[in-house]
């Protein structure tokens, strides 16, 4: 008997604590840890026997997310599922991503800051893609970690048209003055399991 072993690779940060990989197994749904490989720099997990068209997902507690390196995607309902397909090597795609938080632009010496009495963290993503790109999916995934540490992710999927050059993207991560921690922030943005930014930004509270 032969056993397929399938490797996931995740270049998400290691800040994550802790991730795991759920999938649906005859209606049965299995959960098994992900490892955090420090050589590579990146969350790693080999699953044996997982045949083609598996629906699977990544989450950390109730915090849940698609496999950013994954294009093929299953829609249930309100459900989002990454289904998994034996893929030859994919040719990486060139594009650039420029950034700004609530309006502020992200420079190397200017950090910029966010206030706890504001709504939200706004960014703006303006993608840049090869002009040459056919019609392809990509999945954007975004880290948001505090000084302490704790962990926020969320993704979205995006299909790129034929000769689309340009892109703008506008995520917001609401403030909870009760439970956001002061101090220098961290933002991570992959675009298909590819790190394209890593930056920072201030939050603060207003003193008169």
């Amino acid at each position: 008997m032969v056993v397929k072993i399938v490797s996931f690779s995740l270049f998400l940060s290691e800040s994550l604590k802790k991730l795991k990989i759920y999938y649906m197994d005859q209606e049965r749904l299995i959960s098994e840890d992900c490892l955090y490989n420090e050589e590579r720099n990146c969350w790693v997990i080999d699953i044996q026997d997982m045949p083609n068209n598996t629906l699977y997902y990544f989450g950390k507690n109730d915090n849940y997310f698609l496999d950013p390196n994954n294009p093929n995607i299953y829609i249930d309902g309100n459900i989002y599922y990454s289904v998994y397909k034996k893929q030859p090597k994919l040719i990486e795609d060139k594009f650039i991503v420029n950034c700004k938080i609530n309006n502020k632009a992200v420079l190397s010496n200017y950090l910029p800051t966010v206030f706890l009495n504001d709504p939200d963290i706004s960014l703006q993503l303006d993608i840049a893609f090869n002009k040459y790109l056919k019609k392809k999916i990509h999945i954007i995934t975004i880290e948001w970690i505090s000084p302490q540490e704790t962990y926020y992710v969320m993704d979205k999927l995006l299909e790129i048209d034929e000769g689309e050059t340009k892109i703008t993207l506008n995520p917001h991560l609401k403030i909870d003055p009760s439970t956001m921690r002061q101090g220098i922030w961290s933002i991570r943005i992959l675009v298909s399991n590819f790190l394209v930014k890593d930056l920072q930004f201030k939050l603060s509270s207003i003193t008169y």
